[in-house]
């Protein structure tokens, strides 16, 4: 059931990461921050790569950007489910923070630069993370599911 619910939820995000950028011409890392959450609250992170792909192709993009900041936030919520504070909603900034610097590397070598758009999207990651993930551990409440702050209590 879990992936069930991570599949239907990393859906959500791709529609709405596509619609907001439509929309307002400005790429609100939605995706990023969700595959973030599935990777530290589930043991079905892997779930997050193939649609990454999928982002991209719905994006059109030739070459599959989104798969190395999705590997990126693997890592880093590994990192952060081991060694991190989830129960602090401040500090939930900091790991999008890592992961935007990681994508700020990434783009600079694939692209030659970063662009004004690229850093304004990230850095609205990181302050929209500590307001996300409270929604998302309400959801996960009513699904009856692992929840995000309770994920480094878990063996």
């Amino acid at each position: 059931m879990p992936a069930l619910w991570c599949a239907i939820l990393l859906l959500l995000a791709i529609l709405a990461e596509i619609t907001t950028a439509t929309a307002t011409q400005f790429l609100i890392p939605i995706f990023l921050l969700t595959a973030f959450y599935v990777d530290v609250a589930t043991k079905t992170g892997w779930m997050t790569l193939p649609f990454a792909i999928l982002l991209d192709l719905a994006f059109g993009r030739s070459i599959p950007i989104s798969l190395v900041p999705c590997l990126s936030a693997l890592l880093v919520a590994w990192l952060w489910k081991r060694y991190g504070h989830l129960k602090s909603p401040l500090l939930q900034a900091l790991p999008m923070f890592l992961l935007a610097g990681i994508s700020f590397g990434v783009v600079a070598l694939y692209a030659g630069g970063i662009s004004r758009r690229l850093l304004l999207g990230q850095l609205s990651g990181a302050a929209i993370l500590p307001l996300f993930l409270p929604c998302l551990d309400a959801l996960a409440t009513i699904a009856r599911l692992p929840r995000y702050k309770n994920a480094n209590e878990r063996k």
